[in-house]
């Protein structure tokens, strides 16, 4: 099973020891811009590997105030709910 946050968020900034890189969208894109293509590289290289794959998507800074938000809160705990339903039942065929 595999378990992956996607950040979805409009602006985010980077650290590489004590330098730091905001997003401009353009030589530093923004999560929202990296997220969709992100997600297919999941799907194609990573679920075939896996028995489950949940996608966590959300929106988040590292700048104060730290804010946070699940992108569609209702589906993501519909498939997390569905996913552990399904791997249980898995677990319960096997063992």
């Amino acid at each position: 099973m595999g378990i992956v946050g996607v950040n979805r968020s409009p602006q985010y900034v980077s650290f590489e020891g004590r330098r730091k890189f905001v997003t401009d969208g353009k030589k530093y894109k923004h999560p929202s811009q990296e997220a969709a293509e992100a997600e297919c590289r999941l799907n194609a290289l990573v679920r075939p590997s896996l028995d489950e794959l949940v996608l966590l998507r959300f929106e988040a800074t590292n700048r104060p105030p730290y804010p946070f938000a699940w992108v569609d809160e209702t589906e993501m705990a519909i498939e997390y709910s569905a996913s552990l339903l399904r791997i249980a039942r898995e677990y319960e065929a096997r063992f």
